[in-house]
């Protein structure tokens, strides 16, 4: 998956666990025990996850390039 189309996934996800926040709160619902909050955040994670891992091994590939 492209960084570019990585992001937007991941923005798209992080919109919908904002909303899903909001709406356990305004119910009076705690987000540790709101179960959709919950699926939604570890699917945020795991985006986040590859984010990360995908900028770090382009990191290390560019520090290689320059030594």
């Amino acid at each position: 998956m492209k960084n570019a189309l990585l992001n937007e996934k991941l923005e798209r996800e992080r919109t919908k666990l904002n909303k899903l926040a909001d709406k356990a709160w305004r119910r009076g619902v705690p987000l540790i025990q709101d179960k959709e909050f919950l699926l939604q955040n570890q699917k945020v994670d795991a985006l986040v996850l590859k984010y990360y891992e995908k900028n770090i091994n382009r990191q290390g590939s560019a520090e290689k390039s320059l030594n």
